[in-house]
């Protein structure tokens, strides 16, 4: 069976995988409604988020797990940043939403 994004993204695992600072900031920025989820399927989330600066997000499902791209300098420094929180937490919401 294939992973699937929606599948491991949840609150406990993006804590698991964030800065305390950033895992806060990127909540918010749910919250204020600065993520753009632009295309899902159940192996791929692409997303734009705006915090001053437009940033480009990708998180993919992976035999490995998680995996998760991010244009700001430490997303692409493989960091999970504060973008790649919001997006992460959108994924989740955007899921849990669903029948």
């Amino acid at each position: 069976m294939k992973p699937l994004v929606a599948d491991l993204v949840d609150g406990a695992a993006i804590l698991r995988q964030a800065d305390p600072a950033d895992y806060d900031r990127g909540r918010a920025l749910v919250d204020m409604g600065a993520v753009l989820i632009e295309s899902v399927t159940p192996a791929r989330v692409s997303a734009t988020v705006e915090d001053g600066q437009r940033q480009r997000v990708e998180l993919r499902a992976t035999q490995r797990g998680l995996e998760w791209w991010c244009s700001c300098p430490p997303g692409r420094g493989g960091a999970f940043c504060l973008h790649v929180v919001a997006t992460a937490f959108a994924t989740w919401r955007r899921g849990s939403a669903s029948p």
